[in-house]
């Protein structure tokens, strides 16, 4: 480790110590997301269903920067060896959930409160794409700005 003096404003020093740079760690596969803790304790203790949790789980391993996930069922099923039926079974259960959403065939939003791969202006972008697309499907505006906040977490299954 190295030192310096720095010479400040007012005929002032500091004493500076140089530390060697660290090594960078990386995650591994070198991506990560932002993952709601609250999100993850309600996921453990509530979704039971085995097919449901890895079909979650994959999606925000499948993430995009900006929350998309591009994959069919055909795929998710294929990558998690079951059948589509079960995937498409368990994707409906996400809908019900609002945690996962449909932009259109082979292209899922994950709820940007759970979990975002981005930074702050794409997790924006998503919140207010969620908000456009429940008011579009004409969710009421007291309810879309609940799950749009994510404000409480759905009920617990039983």
């Amino acid at each position: 480790m190295a030192s310096a003096i720095a010479h400040l404003p007012g005929d002032r020093r500091a004493h500076v110590v140089i530390e060697p740079a660290r090594e960078r760690l990386e995650m591994l596969g070198g991506a990560y997301s932002l993952d709601s803790s609250a999100f993850m304790a309600w996921v453990a203790v509530n979704i039971k269903q085995v097919t449901i949790l890895r079909v979650l789980l994959l999606m925000i391993a499948k993430q995009e920067y900006g929350g998309s996930v591009r994959i069919t069922q055909k795929q998710l099923g294929e990558i998690l060896k079951v059948q589509r039926q079960h995937v498409n079974a368990a994707l409906g259960e996400l809908f019900a959930l609002n945690v996962v959403r449909m932009v259109k065939r082979g292209r899922y939003q994950l709820h940007p409160a759970a979990s975002f791969r981005g930074n702050g202006r794409q997790q924006a972008e998503a919140f207010d794409g969620l908000a456009e697309a429940l008011t579009e499907s004409g969710v009421p505006h007291e309810e879309v700005c609940a799950i749009r906040n994510l404000e409480t977490l759905p009920a617990e299954r039983k």
